[in-house]
């Protein structure tokens, strides 16, 4: 019955996790440690997002999702006494976004975002007696990611930093470029009222409008020449985990509790804009957000088991200010998640299972370009097959995300409508 609960776990996370709250993953589910001893795991997942919006200014249908591979090992050592020791390679957070389009017309085409991460974890389990245990240890954490922002959505402001006043050009500027390119701009009979405001601030009259048409131009410059991109390099960072759990084993019950610290990073950071230089070199510091998790699991008859589990991250204290940009790139809220699943064994060998997993709509529906859902529903259904030692497991997950509207400075560019993910995993452990 356990190795039945791991295995519809996994496969639960399969999708949804592709655009799930923040940049969640796997859930840093740390209850692998309950495996038994000699255990070796591998899994491996493909997410195929389909996420599909509409610029509202350019009418440009952008389509972001990129389809990416989700792959975890573990193994557990058992040291007697009670005593026992689980290593696990996870990949726990990610985002994989590249909007398509012209980035001289549209508000965000240009824009994407790969950010990868990894972990290797170390978490002991002690079991005080039959019913009560704990577990924890260490997590050492690799990230690293590449940001692109562009489109008009973003050049006008920086077109703005080019000509040395920011604070009066940047609301100006991306106004007067969009009207521009879709011929209502200054290079019209006619400016537009954005191209209006921004004559007034260069001192009116025939020369502002020269001098109107020249930033507009510098705007479609920064936004041909790939607009502004940081690299920030792979660095390494160690947090915790520590974690309980009450079981009654006559009924396979369990419910554990898992506290995941925050990790901090400091990355050696590269930025540039419109393909040139942005400042100096410099690094970027930033925190894995702190979670907990809470899963349950009781039998509910002769060979069912019903599981549930519920996340919460705070992702809201996960910043990413580069150091010349000096703008936080995630501007992403904190996050809840909640799964509820029922696996059944068919006879000693095949067992199936379904999961529910849902995760709330945000505060506001303007979200970051950068994660453009709000929300989740989806349904995973599995099946395990064991046999000499070995047991497979696998499969699909669809999961419905949430419409929202990407937002630059707090005003929505595009909407996103009617989008889905769909997963695929296998898990396969050996018994050594």
């Amino acid at each position: 019955m356990r190795t039945l609960v791991s295995s519809s776990a996994l496969l639960a996370l399969l999708a949804g996790s592709a655009m799930a709250g923040g940049l969640d993953r796997s859930n840093q589910n740390m209850l692998f440690v309950y495996d038994d001893p000699g255990i070796t795991t591998f899994s491996f997942g493909i997410v195929m997002p389909d996420i599909t919006g509409t610029d509202n200014v350019s009418n440009t249908t952008y389509d972001v999702g990129e389809t990416y591979t989700q792959i975890g090992a573990s193994q557990v050592i058992d040291f007697g006494s009670g005593l026992s020791l689980g290593l696990q390679f996870d990949q726990p957070f990610g985002a994989a976004v590249s909007y398509n389009g012209n980035p001289t017309v549209d508000f965000l085409a240009g824009t994407s975002a790969d950010i990868t991460s990894t972990s290797l974890n170390a978490i002991a389990k002690y079991q005080l007696n039959e019913r009560v245990s704990v577990f924890g240890g260490l997590r050492l954490q690799n990230a690293q990611g590449a940001v692109s922002l562009n489109g008009l959505g973003y050049a006008g402001s920086f077109a703005a930093t080019a000509t040395g006043n920011p604070s009066t050009l940047a609301p100006l500027i991306t106004g007067a470029a969009a009207e521009s390119n879709l011929g209502f701009g200054p290079t019209s009979a006619t400016p537009g009222p954005a191209s209006t405001a921004l004559i007034t601030s260069l001192g009116g009259g025939a020369a502002g409008t020269t001098a109107a048409a020249t930033a507009v131009g510098t705007a479609q410059v920064i936004a041909g020449g790939g607009g502004y991109k940081v690299d920030i390099e792979d660095s390494w960072g160690i947090g915790y985990s520590l974690g309980a759990a009450y079981e009654i084993p006559a009924i396979a019950l369990r419910a554990a509790i898992t506290y995941n610290s925050a990790v901090k990073h400091s990355g050696d950071t590269t930025e540039t804009v419109g393909g040139g230089p942005f400042g100096p070199a410099g690094t970027t510091t930033f925190e894995t957000p702190a979670s907990v998790n809470v899963d349950l699991q009781t039998g509910i008859a002769e060979g069912t088991l019903l599981t549930a589990s519920a996340r919460f991250a705070e992702w809201g204290s996960f910043d990413v200010v580069p150091p010349n940009l000096g703008a936080d790139l995630a501007d992403i809220g904190d996050s809840e998640r909640y799964t509820l699943g029922v696996a059944r064994l068919i006879n000693d060998k095949l067992a199936v299972s379904a999961t529910l997993s849902h995760e709330p709509k945000g505060d506001s529906n303007n979200v970051s370009p950068l994660a453009p859902s709000n929300g989740l529903t989806g349904i995973t259904l599995g099946a395990r097959y064991q046999e000499d030692g070995m047991t497979v497991s696998g499969g699909i997950n669809y999961t419905k995300v949430g419409d929202a509207n990407a937002a630059v400075g707090g005003a929505g560019v595009a909407t996103f409508t009617d989008n889905s993910v769909i997963g695929v995993g296998l898990q396969v452990k050996f018994e050594f």
